[in-house]
Formats: C-alpha cells, sequence, structure tokens
C-alpha cells in the first residue's frame, strides 16, 4: 500500500509505542488544577440518566480503556486487585482506583457488593497511591499489598454493574 493510500491517523499511530501508551497512561490520574471550583465555566443541565450523555460506543470505550476488555479482564487480570502503575493506588473492577477514594465513599459503592471480609481488606487500600514524596518506598508498598489481595476476585458482572450505576454517573456529573 503507498503511503498517500494509508490515513494521517494511521501514519501518526505507526510511530507509538507500547511504552508511549504506558506512559501516557499515566497521567489519566493527575487533576486538572481549578476545573472543579471555576464557576466561570459554562455549563448544561446533566441527563437524568446519565448515560444519554454519551454514545454506546463511548462508553465502551471507556470500559475497555479501564478493564483492557471483557476478555482480558477475566483471563489475564482474572478481576483481581492490580497496581497499575504512575500514581495509582490498587485499582479494582473498573477502574475503580482506591487511592482517589474515601472510606465513606467506598462503603457507599461497593459495601453491598463485596464480602465483608473482602471490603475490610481492600479498604487498608483507601487513600493509598504511588505519588511522592517517598514514591520508591510507596511502589514497594504497592507491590506487596496488590499481592496480599491477590486472592480477592470481582468478577465483571459486578465491576460493570459498580461501573454503570456509581462510577459512570460520577465521572459524567465532572462534565456538567
Amino acid at each position: 500500500m503507498a503511503k498517500d493510500d494509508v490515513s494521517l491517523g494511521d501514519q501518526l499511530l505507526e510511530s507509538v509505542t507500547d511504552t508511549m501508551v504506558a506512559a501516557a497512561s499515566g497521567y489519566r490520574e493527575d487533576p486538572l488544577p481549578g476545573l472543579a471550583t471555576d464557576t466561570s465555566l459554562e455549563s448544561t443541565q446533566l441527563p437524568a440518566n446519565p448515560r444519554e450523555s454519551i454514545s454506546q460506543a463511548g462508553y465502551d470505550f471507556i470500559v475497555r480503556w479501564e478493564t483492557g476488555g471483557r476478555p482480558y479482564y477475566e483471563r489475564v487480570i482474572k478481576g483481581h486487585p492490580v497496581w497499575p502503575a504512575f500514581a495509582s493506588g490498587i485499582t479494582i473492577g473498573c477502574g475503580y482506583d482506591l487511592g482517589y477514594h474515601k472510606l465513606p465513599d467506598f462503603q457507599a459503592q461497593w459495601g453491598s457488593r463485596l464480602p465483608r471480609s473482602d471490603f475490610d481488606r481492600l479498604a487498608r487500600a483507601i487513600g493509598f497511591r504511588t505519588t511522592e514524596p517517598d514514591r520508591a518506598q510507596k511502589v514497594l508498598q504497592a507491590k506487596a499489598l496488590v499481592q496480599s489481595l491477590s486472592d480477592i476476585v470481582v468478577p465483571w458482572d459486578m465491576a460493570i454493574e459498580q461501573f454503570g450505576t456509581a462510577k459512570f454517573p460520577d465521572v459524567i456529573r465532572q462534565f456538567y
């Protein structure tokens, strides 16, 4: 195929490596300074059903971004907690990073979904993330912590149900 027959997007993606994608994905936890507190920004009414604010393709893209897709989640991750590196904490389900949540939120969103013993063990990871200061030590802690939680399984259906009814609506509210 001649270079002229290849789309610009495909040409740009030819030079993107897995390492580049991994490095870029590390920034997804970085907060956008001032965004949540800037009241001068224009907003629109939040739909009663947050799913109406995004196409099915967009929703599926987010789920795949957060989980790797169902086959990857079930065959590779096997529903276990993971530490995705960068500034993350221990992550469960569909991108639910325990390092970026408080205990009341975790209780509200997962308390009735998880067995109590699993909930209590995962709760130890609330607020813990591998950020400075002392990031190198925190990385070692994260690796040990995720290993100690490796027998916990969040089934795909539970992960998607939690995402669709709790996490996704919270994410959408940030944009309105």
